[in-house]
Order: C-alpha cells, then structure tokens, then sequence
C-alpha cells in the first residue's frame, strides 16, 4: 500500500491552498453581506442623516476590511505562483476595491446630507 503522507513542504503549500479557499468563500460571504448592506443603505433616504452617517462608516470599514482580506490571498496566491488562484484573487481584489470605491462614495453623501440639514 502506497504511503499516505504528504513530504513537508507539498503538505505547506496544501494547507495554504485550502487556507485560501476558505478565504475565498469568506470574502464570498462578506461581499454578499457588504452589498445587503449597501442595498439597504441606499434606501436611507428617510432615516436620520446621523444614523445614516454612521451606518455607512460601519459598513464602510466592513468593506475596507475586506479588501484588506482580498490583498492578502492574493499575495499569497502570488507567493503560490498558481495562475488560476492569482486570477481569481485579483478579481476579488478589483470587486473589493469597487465596493470600498462605492461605501466610501455614500459615506460622503450621506455626511453632506447631514451638513445640509437632511435636505
């Protein structure tokens, strides 16, 4: 019978490959939580411009933390030097940036609006 047993160093890159297919499937998760949260912010038209401010701030940090996620698998992706893996990092590291691109865009609308008096 073969030997089941991975040599050190063909078990490390394992391991960092299913570390980043959970990261992925995290990032997956946030993003689809960040754009609820996004969606629903855009419909704040009718709330208190201070809620709305800081509701965005939140969600505006949610998403920077996720692109700050995004870099780092796709760094390691790089590190791996696996080309299907680098594509798919760097799309959701572009996705990420759009979405922090976008929360940091209704951040400042909504603190104008709360300068304006809400109008």
């Amino acid at each position: 019978m073969p030997d089941q047993t991975l040599d050190p160093y063909t078990q490390d890159l394992y391991d960092k490959v299913a570390s980043l297919r959970k990261e992925v499937a995290n990032l997956r998760t946030a993003y689809l939580s960040a754009d609820r949260q996004l969606n629903a912010m855009s419909q704040l038209a009718d709330k208190t411009t201070s809620d709305a401010v800081r509701e965005t701030i939140v969600a505006e940090e949610f998403v920077r933390l996720a692109l700050e996620s995004a870099q780092a698998a796709h760094q390691a992706a790089k590190i791996l030097g696996n080309p299907a893996l680098i594509e798919v990092t760097h799309h959701c590291l572009t996705v990420s940036q759009e979405a922090l691109d976008y929360a940091s865009a209704s951040t400042s609308i909504n603190a104008d609006r709360q300068t304006k008096g809400g109008s």
